[in-house]
């Protein structure tokens, strides 16, 4: 009797199994629109750049079969090159652009993968309002965008020589570079948002490793280095480069300490361990951009780094990230951007 209703429960869990199994695979997902495949279109403009960017892929959608050809391209802010993973890229679609009186056509660069058209061709101006759209077989989205009317002044930047000891169990390290304050003043009577971003362009010799007849040759040569704002006790930078103005309309912004570092590689190889070394009395350039961002801008970067903050734990709620492309994902956005240049030793 027993062995009868063992048999019995296997045979029922059985069915519910290939039930479940046949649910999924039978439902068509026309059925679903909102999880069938999507655009995804990205652009971030702004009037000092000499390039408009846009990345367009597809999205991966949650059930049926689709062929996922992911890759990594450029898409630059006007800051840095920012490398974007795109899901199956679209290199056929008609992306335009438009100020609802003017517009142009966007052409795709193979190489980088993104749509482009140069500043000569369309300009961005400040107070305007910009749409894109993108078309590609049935899949079409666009979006829109106002660039905010006013650039914001870097007042009393400073730059002093920072040193900071770092120690680990193996060894003591040193790290050498600078360290900045500055502020802004915030544009009264509307709501504002801010990115602050900073770049030191430096020198560095590292090994070069070439096999030559199986033999192993070193060069030292001479590279050029980035280093980035590196916030202090921050274990993310993101979080600490955006700003609102929400209860704070009109007062004065002030970044205390933000530093940068020249970064140190260890390279090993057959014949030994190599480090970078810093070229002496080499010229170091430090870059400060304050940006005056769209409010799309604001809550895409916010979103973007909840999402990416929770996203290794199990245990915390999904983050949503902020898109306003219709009919399907991303973000296009504008800013205004203020930048002061230095030169160090």
């Amino acid at each position: 009797m027993r062995n009868k209703f063992n048999i019995f429960i296997i045979s029922y869990l059985s069915i519910i199994f290939l039930s479940c199994e046949t649910i999924i695979d039978d439902i068509p997902l026309s059925r679903f629109p909102d999880l069938q495949e999507k655009l995804v279109m990205t652009s971030f403009l702004c009037p000092q750049d000499t390039m408009i960017y846009v990345s367009l892929g597809k999205s991966i959608p949650l059930f049926g079969t689709v062929k996922i050809d992911t890759t990594k391209v450029l898409i630059y802010t006007g800051d840095s090159a920012n490398f974007l993973r795109v899901n199956n890229y679209v290199s056929d679609a008609i992306v335009s652009i438009s100020d609802g009186i003017k517009g142009s056509i966007l052409k795709f660069n193979p190489k980088h993968k993104f749509y482009e058209i140069s500043r000569r061709d369309f300009r961005i101006e400040s107070g305007k309002t910009y749409t894109i759209k993108a078309k590609s077989g049935n899949l079409e989205v666009e979006a829109s965008t106002k660039i905010p009317s006013q650039r914001v002044r870097i007042n009393n930047l400073q730059i002093r020589p920072f040193m900071q000891i770092t120690s680990t169990f193996f060894e003591k390290d040193t790290n050498i570079g600078y360290q900045l304050q500055f502020d802004w003043l915030d544009i009264a009577g509307e709501p504002n948002y801010y990115k602050v971003f900073g770049e030191m362009t430096y020198q560095q010799l590292e090994p070069v490793i070439k096999n030559v007849e199986n033999k192993e040759e070193v060069s030292i040569v001479e590279k050029t280095k980035y280093a980035y704002f590196r916030w202090p006790n921050e274990q993310s930078s993101a979080v600490r480069s955006y700003y609102t103005d929400q209860n704070a309309d009109g007062n004065q912004f002030k970044i205390g300490a933000v530093n940068f570092f020249e970064n140190r590689s260890i390279f090993r190889t057959k014949s030994g361990t190599y480090k970078s070394e810093t070229v002496p009395d080499s010229d170091k350039i430090i870059r400060v951009q304050l940006s005056n961002i769209s409010k799309e801008f604001y809550d895409y970067q916010k979103s973007l780094s909840e999402h990416n903050r929770t996203d290794d734990n199990p245990f915390a709620e999904p983050i949503q990230v902020y898109t306003n492309v219709k009919n399907g994902f991303g973000c296009v956005a504008g800013y205004n951007r203020t930048e002061t240049v230095v030169g160090t030793k």
